[in-house]
């Protein structure tokens, strides 16, 4: 088996590369010894003419191929090596070997001992989508959660895929790119690909560029990396809001709304800030704060309220929960629902109506019970209340006696009025010129009939009155008239003449 140890370079391009990867591989194992995880290493090689210098470029396939194998010799037991290699296509039969041993890395060692660099083109996207296609299936095993994978690609120049039939732009390969790891190392050994900053971004912190230069470049470029990939993974925040839509009907500018009550979980206990996105005019009437404990269902009761000067409109926003001062480089999820709100000025007449037609419906719910309990219909209850105000007993004429028989007695109560004139009753010149008003009056909760003076003399059981309250047998003088005042239950109390002149 061959020495894993790389010859003396003779240039500081060739150097770089081979402290590059030497170091690579020792900061990722250290990360991976830290975390006690083992890495599947996907190294994805350049093998296009220009890597051995065809075209005016200097030959560094040789240092490359040296500097791989160094890395192979230093690998963990349990890590994993893919190997693929690319120029018009890409070579992935190689597979992905578990190193068990020193066989394993010596096999690996020849195989890439073996390696050529003829190719005419540079499909560098391609390479990567058979790369991020294979981390795609070493992340389904049942242990993924306990390895890191690790793309490290080396390419000399920029993708060049003329005359090639459906080629894989670098850009395309955003949408493969997963939310988790794996890493992606791009070590750039010529001229740059300005394609690859697509996928950059969407890599984000585990994307790592390196372009060696020389040996302080390198060391500058290794400790930054080092100090990532040794770093515990950042935490991550996900929220979940149920409902998904909130319709919080119509309201008043400068009033609130009702109260809607919605769902928030969180994978992290955390304290979180609710925001209103979209809504100007618009503000949280509840409080905008809110404790999450993780994995934990928390009803939280939302109010908006609208300022006075908002104009009618209807709002479409969102109400969205995020973390307050997370870690930093922590990945957040948050979580929105939608929001629809309307804003219109009522003018006084619409409100007056509401008003009113409510009152009308209280009133017709009150005349239902009472229609219920009391068992009679509402007119004959309204009739039962008209009649408690009105007059109630008879007058019997003594003096002058009526012409005709039986028209003596005057029923009070088939008059259904609250007050009556005598004069109205007695015929015409026997008041000489008295007169006095009959009215029902509630006195201590209880109906009373009283007699009022309005013109002249009047006498009540030979006393002259002015206001007296009558009872069953009292005698009424106005003039020559005499009438009784009959109420049968309503007798005058025993101690005395109670009326009262005024």
């Amino acid at each position: 088996m061959k020495r894993f140890q790389s010859p003396l370079l003779q240039n500081p391009l060739a150097i770089g590369v081979v402290s590059v990867c030497l170091l690579l591989m020792n900061t990722l194992t250290i990360s991976a010894q830290t975390r006690r995880r083992n890495v599947d290493w996907v190294f994805v090689l350049d093998t296009s003419a220009s890597m051995m210098g065809v075209g005016g470029s200097k030959n560094i396939f040789s240092d490359v191929k040296h500097t791989l194998q160094d890395f192979i010799g230093k690998t963990q037991e349990g890590d994993t090596v893919s190997l693929y290699t690319f120029d018009s296509d890409t070579d992935t039969q190689r597979g992905t070997r578990l190193i068990t041993s020193d066989q394993d890395r010596g096999k690996l060692v020849d195989e890439i001992d073996k390696l050529i660099a003829r190719g005419s083109r540079t499909h560098t996207g391609k390479a990567l989508k058979d790369a991020l296609e294979l981390s795609a299936n070493l992340q389904k095993r049942p242990d993924a959660s306990d390895r890191t994978i690790t793309i490290v690609l080396l390419s000399d120049g920029k993708e060049d895929t003329r005359g090639l039939s459906n080629p894989v732009p670098i850009p395309d390969l955003v949408k493969l790119v997963p939310d988790k790891p794996p890493y992606l190392f791009y070590v750039s050994l010529g001229e740059y690909d300005p394609g690859i900053k697509q996928v950059e971004q969407k890599f984000g912190s585990r994307y790592r560029e390196l372009r060696p230069n020389n040996p302080a470049e390198i060391d500058a470029a290794i400790d930054q990396i080092r100090k990532t990939a040794i770093a515990p993974p950042p935490p991550e925040f996900r929220f979940t809001i149920e409902p998904h839509n909130i319709d919080f009907g119509r309201i008043e500018p400068g009033s609130q709304t009702p109260v809607k009550t919605i769902t928030i979980k969180s994978n992290q206990t955390t304290r979180s800030r609710i925001d209103l996105k979209n809504l100007d005019g618009l503000v949280l009437a509840t409080p905008d704060e809110v404790e999450l404990v993780a994995n934990e269902a928390s009803t939280v009761k939302v109010r908006l309220a609208a300022a006075k000067d908002v104009k009618d409109q209807t709002f479409n926003g969102t109400l969205t929960v995020t973390p307050i001062d997370p870690p930093s480089g922590a990945v957040i999820k948050p979580a929105s629902t939608q929001l629809t709100l309307q804003t219109a000025y009522d003018p006084i007449w619409r409100k007056i109506i509401k008003w009113l037609a409510l009152l009308v419906l209280l009133i017709i719910i009150a005349l239902g019970a009472l229609t219920l309990i009391k068992g009679e219909t509402p007119w004959d209850l309204w009739k039962k209340v008209k009649a408690d105000k009105n007059l109630e007993g008879e007058l019997e004429f003594m003096s002058p006696r009526p012409a005709q028989p039986g028209e003596e007695f005057v029923s009070l109560l088939q008059r259904g009025t609250e007050r009556l004139a005598l004069s109205s009753l007695v015929p015409n010149g026997a008041s000489d010129g008295s007169d006095a008003e009959l009215v029902a009056v509630r006195k201590n909760k209880q109906k009373t009939i009283q007699l009022h003076r309005t013109l002249g003399s009047v006498h009540v059981n030979k006393v002259e009155v002015a206001t007296t309250e009558l009872f069953d047998g009292d005698l009424i003088e106005l003039g020559s008239a005499r009438l009784r005042f009959n109420w049968i239950g309503h007798e005058r109390p025993s101690d005395g003449d109670e009326s009262e002149s005024l």
